[in-house]
């Protein structure tokens, strides 16, 4: 969520620390400072986590200060925006709790540091009742975002209503980009393919250089691999075309996901499918070239597997190679070796679903195979 950028400082808050209580802004101009910054980090285009823990440290500082009118309602919902979003609820709480007592019209308040401060039932679903298109515009975005953080272990499907309605409510900024990261973090292996392209084109549209984008990419290979195991032969070219409308970046990182994925499986028609994702064009990347043909000799192996033992693999390919691609190929030579022993069933046995009758020969090959995706998935 947006705890990584505006909490995390670890504020240890006293009222009147800081500048001349004279001079500070009122609460709500502070924050609209705060959601600047934090906006910036959405598009990555400066260093602002210093700028961040400034605003957020002197936003609390007016929050424990006399300076703050709880009576104006922009300040009472520039506090609950910033409970919402992960605010250090601690270092504001005991000013908050004195300012929602007996108010009536501080209820969202009371609300937002419940949520903030508590696991219990009670609180998150006192904060879950509100509708946030009855709310304020400056909250109903950051409201949506926390609801769909309540509902998130329990209510998949509400949870993602949630965050689209986030996304719609508080577009362009990061409430949007977090909406978007989570709603690709809900997602499973039997996710619809077309879906996950539309979160990733608006995603990659906006926000490619955001701070988060490289954990929105790894969650996202993540995904596409699980996805990809799950689809059969016959629904893979409707899931290729989703891959292939993807940005270039993406889509070169995701197919070569899943031609790796495939060679630690056997399946020699899955990874050649993925490689010509990216490689049946002139890519003007060598490094792209060269993994495309490394990728297709490793394939070849499981295709003479069943008739020649294997061969072994033109060592042009194999001058610089990384550890990745030299495990790559010696699991491949694992996997042939099974299949071309003449006591050992078809390819299928070890890169399908596991079989409740497996040998102990498929157990060791799938040992093999789960050990090597470990290590190169540690790598990342």
């Amino acid at each position: 969520m947006l705890r990584a950028v505006t909490i995390a400082i670890g504020l240890t808050l006293a009222a009147g620390v800081g500048a001349n209580a004279t001079e500070r802004q009122p609460a709500y101009e502070l924050m609209r400072d705060l959601q600047d910054f934090q906006d910036r980090s959405a598009f990555g285009k400066e260093q602002v986590a210093d700028q961040i823990a400034n605003a957020a440290i002197r936003f609390a500082e007016t929050v424990n200060s006399e300076q703050i009118d709880w009576k104006d309602e922009r300040d009472r919902n520039a506090v609950a925006y910033f409970l919402l979003t992960g605010g250090d609820a601690q270092g504001v709480r005991k000013a908050v709790v004195a300012a929602t007592k007996d108010r009536a019209e501080a209820a969202l308040l009371g609300k937002a540091l419940e949520f903030s401060v508590a696991d219990n039932r009670d609180a998150r679903e006192g904060l879950e009742a509100v509708d946030p298109r009855e709310a304020p515009a400056e909250l109903a975005g950051a409201l949506a975002l926390a609801q769909a953080r309540v509902l998130a272990k329990r209510d998949r499907a509400r949870a993602s209503e949630k965050l689209m309605a986030a996304q719609i409510l508080s577009p362009g900024g990061l409430i949007e980009e977090a909406a978007l990261r989570q709603q690709l973090f809900l997602l499973d292996s039997e996710a619809d393919a077309r879906r996950v392209a539309r979160i990733v084109h608006r995603y990659l549209g906006r926000f490619a250089n955001s701070y988060y984008a490289e954990n929105f990419l790894q969650r996202l290979e993540r995904l596409v691999e699980d996805m990809w195991t799950a689809t059969d032969a016959a629904a893979r070219r409707e899931f290729m075309d989703a891959i292939e409308s993807l940005p270039a970046t993406a889509r070169t990182r995701l197919a070569m996901r899943l031609a790796r994925s495939s060679l630690l499986r056997g399946d020699q028609r899955g990874a050649l499918t993925a490689t010509e994702a990216v490689c049946k064009g002139q890519t003007e990347d060598a490094a792209v070239r060269w993994r495309c043909d490394l990728y297709r000799e490793i394939a070849s192996i499981y295709g003479r597997a069943e008739t020649e033992g294997g061969a072994d693999l033109a060592m042009s390919h194999w001058e610089g190679a990384s550890d990745e691609d030299r495990l790559l190929r010696a699991c491949a030579w694992v996997v042939s070796a099974y299949v071309y022993s003449s006591q050992s069933p078809k390819i299928e046995a070890v890169s399908g679903p596991k079989a409740d009758d497996e040998t102990q020969e498929v157990k060791k090959v799938r040992r093999r195979i789960s050990e090597v995706d470990l290590i190169l998935s540690s790598d990342r």
